[in-house]
Order: C-alpha cells, then sequence, then structure tokens
C-alpha cells in the first residue's frame, strides 16, 4: 500500500491521521444516516444549498406561525376565483391558438401544419407560485414557432385581442426587448 493513508477496506469506519496527526472521521454512522436520508447531495444553480436536513420542530413551528399570519395579512384567493383564473388563461390560449393559426395560413402553410403549429402559454410569477390574492394579475409568456415573427405578435394579435368582448385595456410595449401585451381578461389582469 505503500505511502497512501486513506487506502482502507470498504465499510472501515476507522479514523484516519492528518499531516497534523489530528484524527479525521471517516465516513462515520451519522453522515451516512444522513445520506440515506436526504438521497445524494444536487447542486442547482451557482450557490450550494444553505441546509439540506430536515426542519426540526422549532423550524416548523415558525413556518406555521408565519403562515397564520400571511393567511390574515395577506389572504391568498379563494379555490372558485383559482378556477376562474384557470379557465382565463384557457381563453388566453385558445386566443393564442387561433391567432398562430391564422398567421401560419397567410403565410401559406398547409391546414394540417397550421393547426398542429401551436403554441404555449407559462405563467411565472407569483400565479405561478401559488400565492395569489384578490387582485393579483397573472404573469404568462407565450412561446411561439419559429415561423410567428415580433411583427405578427403586434400587427396581428393585439388588434386579435382589441376586437375580443371580454378583454379590455390592451397595451401593447413594442419598444421592449421582450415583446410585451399587457391587457385585462375578463376582469384579470394578464
Amino acid at each position: 500500500m505503500g505511502d497512501n493513508l486513506d487506502a482502507r477496506p470498504e465499510g472501515d469506519n476507522t479514523t484516519t491521521p492528518n499531516k497534523a496527526g489530528n484524527a479525521l472521521v471517516g465516513e462515520d454512522e451519522a453522515a451516512q444516516a444522513e445520506q440515506r436520508e436526504l438521497g445524494p447531495v444536487v447542486r442547482y444553480g451557482v450557490t450550494p444549498a444553505i441546509h439540506l436536513g430536515l426542519p426540526t420542530q422549532a423550524e416548523l413551528a415558525h413556518t406555521e406561525a408565519l403562515q397564520e399570519e400571511m393567511r390574515r395579512d395577506a389572504p391568498l384567493e379563494s379555490p372558485d376565483q383559482m378556477r376562474f383564473r384557470a379557465a382565463v388563461l384557457l381563453e388566453l390560449r385558445r386566443i393564442v391558438l387561433q391567432w398562430i393559426y391564422e398567421v401560419s395560413v397567410q403565410q401559406r402553410m398547409d391546414e394540417e401544419s397550421a393547426r398542429t403549429a401551436g403554441a404555449k402559454i407559462f405563467t411565472f410569477g407569483s400565479y405561478r407560485l401559488g400565492l395569489v390574492g384578490p387582485g393579483s394579475d397573472i404573469d404568462a409568456l407565450c412561446v411561439a414557432p419559429r415561423h410567428i415573427t415580433r411583427d405578427c405578435f403586434f400587427q396581428v394579435l393585439v388588434p386579435k385581442l382589441q376586437e375580443h368582448p371580454d378583454i379590455s385595456e390592451v397595451s401593447p410595449v413594442p419598444e421592449a426587448y421582450v415583446p410585451i401585451i399587457k391587457m385585462n381578461l375578463s376582469g384579470i389582469s394578464i
């Protein structure tokens, strides 16, 4: 084995001295138990997690107190209102899919390809986090096929939105880096 101080049989939990002569603990039982309980360490983003352990009873009590305070001071939308918001997003999706279809046909795409071109609506912000209070807006992102241009967004979709009976206060922002249209759909700010 030579000078390799770390060459131990697998499963050996003995300590290994470092160069200063202090004992270093190998894979001790507590670390192994924590590893089994938490699973493998996964790192997302640039910085590591602050803590990977399970919350203590005191932390759980603080969490419950904070949630109760938030329920009192910033009540969330009722389940019925959340279903209404989901229906508003479905209507927005329907409008966007119709717009994609119309633009695709105008660009001489065959009917079947135009129907399947599709688009996706993604939510983000407070709505996506589930922190929706009365009067909250819905932040939504529309991802369209490659053949849909910025000009189509402002020259075709904006008039379509302005003509819709349930949409008001349509406010396009064409000078923004990412094209933005602000509006109210059935009373919900999007």
